[in-house]
């Protein structure tokens, strides 16, 4: 497992035959057309092969795992080929940044849509590329076939642009922010005619960096346990989310991991929250959103469901002197 993370950032695609690295391949080609597609397979295959050996080696069913495509900072030439490739569920660090995406695309870019998207899911080779077909479907937004994931900070004053235009809130740090993300989805709700629920994840510092959101570890518990039913009429808090130091050696690493594991399940055991209805439905501990580009393979043998791909699908994000 340590040489696998070793060689992570060194993910290979090739270009007129010539074997060149990440970087190199995204300085070379233009970022469409069918080599550029051919380079995200090549990328794919990879990262899908490092997620069956983590898994055979956890001794975990590979589609345990929802891949999630980082597509922050990314155009949407540069993106819209997941879908050829069967990835739908796309990450994003910005409402701005993720509502702009949304309103850019159009039918004729998303030709891979709903019935193709069954198409795809429905065969062999979906379950071993993007992880379990169809895990968040039921929360598309308006029909659209891709799963927007929410994975960067949310201010409560952007909550209002991320509630009903994402499946899934990746990074609830605040009991604030949870009151004000079940306010938002409670208004929405009124004014439909369907019930609407946001599902989201509680954002977890395990590390204790003061440079990283999120809950310490004590205090999810003592937050839960505050709970009261209408507090969460509108959200369901699906489980835990975590950003790992990027510097840290594998063994550390492999601790915060399996630390954020041992602590979703001992919340589960422990239910801190009251016994009603309402909260016993609306809390449910499943999900462990951790695992980045350097990293994944020693989450998903911790135990992660979802891991968070950008570098190793898409290449290195690209700063310009402007920014």
């Amino acid at each position: 497992m340590n040489e696998m993370m070793k060689n992570e950032e060194v993910n290979i695609g090739t270009v007129n035959n010539e074997t060149i690295s990440n970087e190199a391949a995204s300085s070379k080609l233009v970022c469409s057309g069918p080599a550029y597609t051919d380079l995200l397979r090549e990328r794919l295959d990879v990262v899908q092969q490092k997620i069956v050996a983590a898994c055979a080696a956890a001794k975990r069913d590979p589609r345990e795992v929802q891949l999630i495509a980082v597509t922050k900072t990314k155009s949407l030439e540069e993106i819209k080929p997941l879908l050829e490739l069967g990835i739908y569920d796309w990450g994003e660090n910005r409402c701005q940044e993720m509502l702009s995406k949304q309103a850019e695309l159009t039918e004729f870019d998303l030709a891979a849509g709903p019935g193709k998207r069954a198409e795809i899911e429905s065969s062999e080779a979906a379950s071993e590329i993007s992880g379990r077909p169809g895990h968040t479907q039921a929360n598309v937004v308006a029909d659209n076939p891709i799963n927007w994931h929410l994975i960067g900070s949310l201010q409560k004053n952007k909550v209002k642009y991320a509630v009903g235009k994402t499946c899934l809130i990746h990074s609830v740090d605040s009991l604030e922010l949870l009151l004000a993300i079940n306010a938002r989805a409670a208004k929405l709700a009124q004014a439909g005619a369907d019930a609407f629920c946001q599902p989201v994840l509680l954002e977890v510092n395990y590390s204790g960096e003061t440079s990283k959101h999120g809950f310490a570890p004590t205090a999810i518990a003592e937050i839960l346990s505050s709970l009261k039913p209408g507090d969460v009429s509108n959200i369901r808090i699906d489980g835990l989310m975590t950003v790992a130091p990027k510097d840290a050696a594998p063994a550390a690493l492999l601790e915060i991991f399996n630390g954020v594991r041992n602590l979703r399940d001992h919340l589960n055991k422990s239910h801190p929250w009251s016994d009603t209805p309402e909260l016993n439905k609306a809390v449910n501990l499943r999900e462990l959103s951790m695992g980045m580009s350097h990293d994944y393979p020693l989450a998903i043998e911790a135990g992660a469901t979802m891991i968070r791909l950008g570098t190793v699908l898409l290449g290195p994000r690209v700063i310009h002197p402007a920014e």
